[in-house]
């Protein structure tokens, strides 16, 4: 078992704002349907640009692979608080 966690800090509105997600669940499994999603979404063409993409910029489906992602059963943590 490992985990992993994503934290995304920005503007929100005129504000900062930190959202933090974590994934308790085997890295290779994570790994592999987080790269089979991508993977899809490029086939379909829903990612068309060439190169380096980083997952989160504004071009890329963020909440539609998050979507697909959380349907094969890995499970999304927020974490709140301090």
């Amino acid at each position: 078992m490992g985990s992993v966690r994503v934290e995304v800090r920005g503007w929100r509105s005129s504000s900062r704002a930190v959202e933090i997600i974590g994934v308790a669940e085997r890295v290779a499994q994570i790994a592999g349907v987080v790269a089979g999603t991508v993977a899809h979404e490029i086939a379909i063409g829903g990612i068309a640009e060439h190169g380096v993409v980083t997952l989160g910029s504004p071009t890329v489906p963020n909440e539609r692979l998050l979507a697909v992602i959380q349907r094969s059963g890995i499970q999304l943590h927020e974490f709140v608080g301090n």
